[in-house]
């Protein structure tokens, strides 16, 4: 995939992202059938996101101790994920701060952190601020297009949900189908995306305590949270923040 590719993607964008059929549907009927697809969607992930962590709290931890490894589990996904997505979108939206301090945090993380187990980027005064490729969009015009709420994944606007789960995959699917073929590429290609939702997780736990929507019982306040969270994305990758 040539850069010139990714130059013209936003402008793509800008000009499709109004014709989607979410979009579309918001426009002529206002937001009632997303809001009634949207609550019913937010209410299965509740049910799932509560039996995961029902499951997980007695996997790994069943006394209630301080989970050491799980944290540094989490630590390594966002070392090996988050960090590069953040050092692609802070390069796409031209904002050389946010992708800076991705890079180093990946350079430290990798080998002084022990591949990303320990945060020591953290204890040298650089913290995470993560970004993605829906908040690089956003910094050069794209609009949001209506809330949705996808299964499993959670909140997205049409625009993020629409990169982070077509035009990634598709890119990751052409590539790895080149190197090993088709069938290991699906198998490879469903294998990020499910370790690319825990990265997710982890990425935005700070503004999202509890991220994606999952086991949260106020739909409001998730959409807002969220919202909000993409405008404070969208705004720093802008103004180099």
């Amino acid at each position: 995939m040539k850069l010139l590719d990714f130059a013209v993607l936003p402008r793509l964008m800008v000009i499709l992202l109004p014709w989607s059929p979410a979009t579309a549907l918001a426009s002529q009927f206002g937001q009632s059938p997303l809001e009634t697809f949207n609550h019913a969607v937010f209410d299965f992930n509740n049910r799932v996101g509560a039996a995961w962590e029902s499951l997980t709290d007695w996997a790994v931890n069943p006394d209630g101790a301080a989970d050491e490894a799980g944290s540094g589990l989490r630590n390594i996904v966002s070392n090996l994920i988050n960090e590069p997505i953040t050092i692609a979108s802070g390069l796409i939206a031209a904002n050389l701060k946010y992708a800076g301090n991705a890079a180093a945090r990946f350079a430290i993380n990798s080998t002084v952190g022990l591949g990303g187990y320990f945060d020591s980027a953290a204890d040298l005064g650089l913290p995470a601020r993560h970004s993605d490729l829906g908040g690089a969009l956003c910094a050069y015009g794209v609009p949001d297009g209506p809330y949705v709420v996808v299964p499993l994944f959670g909140p997205r606007t049409v625009r993020d949900g629409f990169v982070d789960l077509v035009v990634v995959n598709a890119l990751l699917f052409y590539a790895l189908s080149k190197a090993a073929g088709p069938s290991a590429a699906l198998a490879l290609v469903l294998g990020a995306e499910t370790v690319g939702v825990y990265a997710d997780a982890i990425a935005f736990m700070p503004v999202r305590p509890i991220p994606l929507g999952v086991a949260q019982s106020d739909f409001d306040t998730t959409r807002s949270t969220y919202l909000e969270q993409r405008r404070t994305v969208c705004d720093d990758l802008r103004t180099g923040g």
